[in-house]
């Protein structure tokens, strides 16, 4: 008995069909590739396969010729899209985590950033919600309509509901991103990078800490080289507050601010703080105008600073370096 029923289920997995239905080893559903257990694992391989082939291509093109702000859309419009069609099935199998690594290295590969890159800095940089913020935003819009057809929801789908909410409202603050906000009288915050001028790999890599700390290459894993202006850590932070070496370019950015607006980081020459709040800067001005008028130009100017700064920093310290 035990070897007849062997022999029918091995020649249940050679059928291709049973009953004139096909046997295959991964099933579509709403477009969603799902094994015989039901799992998710066929769309990790999916994925990462599209990815793939989107890299390739984005890889033979170099940033002088498609710049950081369009490679950002092309990754939204071909890489993006795939995680927010997918986003609520990963969710509701409770896999978000396993695709949060392809989503956000899809995007560092794109902008050419390190891949040891902190993820959250990254998002809130570029301003794209997490992986768990897209799917909450698309669990609450399918829940509302499934109550809204059925007049019920299943148990399961209410407490995922209830578990991203949050998250649901984070998105909507993240997809509508104002250039200026009004926080007081005559004080506003600035989120630079929705200039067009601002979105540039040195201005990205400065506020989310990826350029500028100088590893040893000889010494022990994690000890930082010594600065060839100062003989100081060459640190991120040393660079843009401190080096002798960028004092001018540092100057000559406080200098250069428009007439009525005054940035505290800026004044305090604190350019490190000043990078990675670029998409929420404080600053004061005149009237709301002028802090508007403020944003391109600051725009502008963060990102010529930025690019000598990289520039000065890494030719000074590798002189067959080329511009970043």
């Amino acid at each position: 008995m035990r070897y007849n029923a062997h022999s029918q289920e091995k020649d249940l997995r050679l059928k291709k069909t049973l009953d004139g239905v096909p046997i295959v080893s991964t099933y579509k559903y709403l477009g969603v590739p799902l094994d015989s257990a039901l799992t998710l694992n066929p769309l990790v391989a999916h994925l990462t396969e599209k990815i793939k082939k989107f890299s390739r291509r984005i890889d033979l093109v170099s940033h002088s010729i498609v710049g950081t702000k369009t490679r950002f859309n092309l990754w939204q419009t071909y890489a993006r899209c795939l995680f927010d069609y997918f986003s609520s099935a990963m969710a509701l199998s409770g896999q978000l985590n396993k695709f949060e690594r392809l989503f956000t290295k899809s995007l560092k590969k794109t902008l050419g950033l390190p891949m040891q890159l902190p993820n959250l800095p990254l998002l809130k940089a570029v301003g794209t919600p997490s992986l768990i913020q897209i799917a909450g935003h698309y669990i609450i819009n399918t829940s509302a309509l499934i109550r809204e057809r059925y007049h019920q929801s299943p148990a399961s789908l209410t407490e995922l509901e209830t578990d991203l909410k949050g998250s649901a409202n984070e998105y909507k603050t993240i997809k509508n991103p104002e250039p200026v906000k009004t926080t007081g009288r005559n004080t506003y915050l600035l989120d630079l990078l929705t200039s067009e001028k601002a979105f540039t790999r040195n201005v990205l890599g400065l506020a989310t800490g990826a350029f500028l700390t100088l590893r040893n290459t000889d010494g022990k894993i994690g000890t930082v080289r010594k600065c060839e202006f100062c003989s100081q850590p060459a640190t991120q932070n040393h660079f843009l507050n401190d080096c002798s070496g960028t004092i001018e370019l540092r100057t000559g950015f406080k200098q250069e601010i428009v007439d009525g607006v005054i940035v505290p980081l800026i004044q305090e020459i604190n350019l490190s703080d000043f990078f990675l709040n670029s998409r929420s800067l404080h600053v004061s001005a005149r009237s709301l105008e002028t802090a508007q008028e403020a944003v391109n130009r600051l725009a502008e100017l963060a990102s010529s600073t930025a690019t000598a700064i990289v520039h000065t920093v890494l030719e000074a310290h590798n002189p067959s370096s080329k511009q970043t």
